[in-house]
């Protein structure tokens, strides 16, 4: 606010604001008893003007490190932790992220469910990369629990060398199921996601109003995949990021 009040001061005036984007817009997850779990917030604009703030969060169980709450840029990633520490399972913590930003302020809410931390039947039966891989098919959710629990390390496939340095150079770099996604692929034993776009090309000409249209992509694969799409042309607007 006291940069926007010295640039009206000097006579500068912003024709244009920001549009911002968040993701996740709101967040439900359940964790494990007795852990301190990281997450990202990735906040974003979609007409290319920079975006700043910060964040902060309503539950103490819910915190940014650091005091690292400001952020700024096109794209930003906010690292939040929640501690489980002390709770049982059945408890809840709930709460809300809130923006303040020179866009406005916004509200993300979060919910975050216990449970019991007994995961020694499942890992038991991860002899093999294809073990895993059948869990992650018929149960992602449980899949991308049981790949951040700090026994996982010990089950038999997870002794190859070359299968742990895999692991531990994937681990902690962009979200959860693009980690599993990576993971499963460098494994070998998942094909990796295609993306198809059907139809043919769109060609408008004479418009006397606005047109809208829908572009329909496709994935020839189960898994996770990160896209962004952009328009090369200030007429042409993107609503859904």
């Amino acid at each position: 606010m006291k940069e926007r009040i010295n640039r009206l001061a000097k006579g500068i005036i912003d024709s244009e604001q920001p549009k911002m984007t968040w993701s996740p817009e709101k967040i439900d997850e359940t964790l494990r008893m007795n852990t301190l779990m990281q997450r990202n917030l990735w906040i974003g604009s979609e007409n290319g003007l920079s975006v700043k703030g910060f964040v902060y969060s309503s539950n103490l169980r819910v915190r940014i490190p650091g005091d690292n709450n400001s952020f700024g840029g096109l794209r930003c990633r906010i690292v939040y932790e929640v501690d489980t520490s002390f709770l049982t399972a059945g408890d809840t913590i709930t709460g809300s992220f809130y923006l303040v930003t020179n866009c406005g302020e916004e509200e993300i809410p979060y919910e975050f469910h216990v449970e019991v931390a007994d995961a020694g039947k499942t890992l038991g039966d991860l002899k093999t990369a294809e073990d895993f891989l059948r869990v992650a098919e018929n149960d992602m959710e449980t899949a991308l629990r049981l790949l951040e629990y700090p026994d996982f390390v010990e089950v038999p496939f997870m002794q190859d060398l070359h299968v742990r340095a895999l692991y531990d150079g994937l681990k902690g770099h962009g979200s959860r199921a693009n980690f599993m996604e990576e993971f499963l692929v460098g494994l070998g034993v998942k094909k990796p996601v295609g993306l198809t776009i059907p139809g043919r090309a769109r060609v408008y000409a004479e418009l006397a109003e606005n047109a809208e249209d829908t572009i329909e992509i496709r994935m020839d694969n189960w898994g996770s995949v990160y896209l962004e799409v952009t328009a090369d042309g200030e007429f042409l607007h993107l609503p859904k990021k």
